[in-house]
């Protein structure tokens, strides 16, 4: 399934901030990628001071960061595609990361925003492979089989991460989402680039 990216503003693509031209949905990148997820919706540039604020909330401890974000990024989602929600569920945190962090970001994001939109929240995946942090070309090819489905799924799935890249990491929740039965799988991410 092709997906595509959507800002929330400025119909820019969120796989490097490449503007989409008139009359197109995908991105150059896009159009060459084929993406388990259906689309995704971003809510900031990933730059500064965005990057920075992301960077203190993750690895600073600021776990109430967080909170500043769940109204905007439940307006970000379009009506048509939040009133059929059946879940809302979170990009996993492999244990290593959780206990050297602990807590993770983007659980603390998608249950604010499951709460906004009154939808369930669930954690359905696990990350069972321990990754560090590659670079954006190793990167799109890493997430395949990082991840584990860990209950059945059903309807429409709303996937919340931090930060969108190239999309690898939601291609691998997405495809793990749809082997356990979502019929549709969207992302939505506080900022990408």
């Amino acid at each position: 399934m092709q997906g595509a990216y959507e800002a929330f503003e400025d119909r820019q693509c969120m796989s490097g901030m490449r503007p989409l031209f008139q009359g197109r949905d995908l991105c150059s990148f896009c159009e060459r990628t084929k993406h388990d997820f259906d689309r995704a919706f971003v809510v900031f540039s990933y730059e500064e001071p965005i990057k920075e604020i992301i960077k203190g909330y993750k690895f600073s401890g600021r776990r109430y960061y967080g909170e500043r974000f769940f109204d905007i990024m439940a307006q970000a989602l379009p009506e048509r595609i939040a009133e059929n929600l059946s879940v809302v569920t979170a990009v996993p945190l492999h244990p290593r990361r959780f206990k050297q962090r602990g807590f993770n970001q983007s659980e603390i994001l998608a249950r604010g925003v499951a709460q906004r939109l009154n939808v369930h929240y669930d954690q359905l995946l696990k990350r069972t492979v321990y990754t560090r942090k590659q670079s954006l070309s190793k990167k799109h090819q890493s997430m395949t089989g990082c991840f584990e489905a860990v209950k059945n799924v059903y309807g429409s799935v709303l996937l919340i991460d931090d930060v969108l890249t190239t999309g690898s990491t939601a291609d691998g929740c997405a495809a793990e989402l749809r082997a356990a039965g979502a019929e549709r799988v969207y992302v939505l991410t506080l900022a990408g680039g």
